[in-house]
């Protein structure tokens, strides 16, 4: 008998239990497609308990399970009976990092849920009391049963998305409603979907996105980002490429002093892609900072920051362009944490926040013009108008994102800067966007800025272009640049974190500063004379 015939015969029996007793061959026979009758089975009234046993008689054979007669009419523990349902129930599986999850069916749609969090025993204990007359598990019996089923979501894998995913060449954003719907992206456009085929988990400090509405361009940025034409090119770059689940996603960081409206330009960033209670967050302290941020939350965003530690910045680098971090997890003595993430990461702050060489490298450095006294808006008023406008600006970005994704398959950049994937989506993307400054000479610009800034902020790299500069050349070992160094260094300047104290840092410090001192006209090579390491710092032609 075909599926839809005993559907179709479930519905119309008086006592739908009764007559999958007397058809139970016929359902077996159906294998895999047996699915969609015990699913019915539920539906017609007939309780889940009696629907788990009789799944398990046709999975261990219809006739005999292999179990003596008093093994069969033993009556479950709560364990097993937790388990049982469960596993009819809910979909379970394994993240990248092992981590065990199930699907869970809830008015309607599927919650993605961690196994061990206090929402998956939530669900799992009003499932027993359900369908035992309201009986409540033991603590041991929950522990027990989701020992089991962790164990057996081993079989399967999937990745697992915090807000923005991708499956099959299409981004899926979780809108963060109660419905668990989420936005399908493509090359063709977007549109909401109810079911979307890949797992996202909720932190608990994420937020809901408006309903996305179309009709407007991203040029209705305008009025809430304080930004000059070249700069509102790059942040449209980057915040179309930000709402894809792969990067590179450069750092964007707003320095300058106050009254250009840095944080209420995060703000506005934040709260179109990624809103969450927590908002904007605090400079970061330390790497486990930044991973707790990544690990709870899509885009990263730190108001007023006043320094990164050189381990922060470190991390961040990981971050923009991908990386892992492990640490000894809580009450084991060899067990970890393991965390693998690309974020993008939006900083701001007064004066220089970045003077790491190789995160200046990985950046989008802006400093926003000062907003006259006669145009400042009346907060209240920017963010009921920017609330209002939400829905729009969201569907704005949705439209860009997928002209992006239909434009980058036929994208060659002839001479790829620094984070190329993310200069060629931007360029991909570039038609939703398109200022008066195209991006690549936005973003070419911008790097030269930064290349200088990484010079100005740093002595060691104002005292070798003052060496080579006005000689042309200089050869020689580590101990010899040093010795030149310091005799030109201030006490200070010597005494600074980032100058070398012992000749054989020299050259780590030469590797940092090389990209921006390229940029500047000096070159930095290194040859072996006799078995001897030699520095070699030649003025660049041109």
């Amino acid at each position: 008998m075909p599926t839809s015939e005993i559907l179709e015969a479930l519905r119309a029996a008086e006592d739908a239990g009764a007559w999958a007793e007397a058809h139970l061959h016929e359902i077996a026979a159906l294998n895999g497609d047996a699915t969609h009758v015990w699913a019915e089975l539920v539906r017609c009234g007939v309780p889940p308990l009696k629907v788990a046993e009789m799944r398990d008689r046709v999975s261990m054979g219809v006739d005999g399970d292999g179990h003596s007669e008093s093994e069969r009419e033993r009556k479950p523990t709560q364990a097993e009976t937790l388990y049982r349902l469960a596993s009819q129930f809910a979909d379970i599986f394994t993240g990248p990092d092992g981590t065990a999850y199930a699907f869970v069916p809830i008015n309607g749609h599927a919650e993605c849920y961690r196994l061990r969090d206090d929402a998956f025993s939530g669900w799992l204990t009003a499932l027993y009391r359900q369908f035992t007359g309201g009986r409540m598990p033991g603590a041991e019996a929950r522990k027990e049963a989701v020992a089991a089923l962790s164990w057996d979501a081993r079989t399967v894998r999937r990745d697992v998305f915090v807000r923005v995913g991708g499956r099959d060449g299409k981004v899926y954003i979780d809108m963060g409603t109660e419905a668990w719907n989420a936005i399908e992206v493509d090359g063709d456009g977007w549109r909401m979907v109810d079911r979307p085929p890949v797992a996202f988990r909720r932190p608990a400090s994420l937020k809901p996105l408006p309903m996305p509405q179309r009709g407007a361009t991203l040029e209705l940025f305008r009025k809430y980002l304080n930004l000059d034409p070249e700069q509102l090119t790059l942040v449209m770059a980057w915040m179309t490429a930000a709402a894809r689940p792969t990067g590179p996603h450069p750092v964007l960081v707003f320095a300058g002093e106050q009254g250009t409206a840095k944080s209420t330009t995060e703000r506005v960033l934040k709260e179109t892609i990624d809103p969450a209670a927590a908002g904007l967050r605090g400079q970061p302290e330390d790497i486990r900072d930044l991973w707790v941020g990544a690990n709870n939350g899509w885009l990263l965003a730190y108001d007023n920051v006043s320094r990164l530690h050189d381990d922060v910045s470190d991390a961040l680098c990981r971050l923009a362009t991908g990386g892992g971090y492990a640490k000894r997890a809580n009450y084991t003595d060899d067990g970890e944490f393991l965390m693998d993430a690309q974020r993008p990461v939006v900083i701001n702050g007064i004066g220089d926040i970045v003077t790491r060489p190789d995160l200046m490298d990985r950046c989008i450095l802006l400093c926003p013009p000062i907003i006259p006294e006669t145009q400042r808006r009346n907060e209240s008023e920017f963010w009921a108008d920017f609330e209002r406008d939400r829905p729009l600006l969201l569907g704005a970005l949705l439209d860009a994102l997928s002209v992006g994704l239909r434009n980058l398959p036929g994208v060659k950049l002839d001479a790829p800067p620094r984070m190329a994937d993310f200069a060629r989506f931007a360029v991909a993307a570039e038609p939703a966007y398109r200022g008066d400054v195209g991006f690549l000479n936005a973003y070419a610009n911008n790097r030269e800025e930064a290349h200088a800034t990484v010079i100005e902020s740093s002595a060691l790299g104002a005292h070798l272009r003052a060496l080579v500069l006005v000689s042309g050349s200089w050869e020689g070992t580590a101990s010899e640049l040093l010795a030149e160094l310091n005799a030109r260094a201030s006490d200070s300047e010597r005494r600074a974190r980032a100058w070398p104290s012992l000749p054989n840092r020299v050259p780590t410090a030469l590797l940092r500063l090389a990209p921006s001192l390229r940029n500047i006209g000096v070159d930095v090579t290194f040859k072996r004379v006799q078995g001897v390491k030699r520095i070699v710092l030649e003025r660049m032609s041109g």
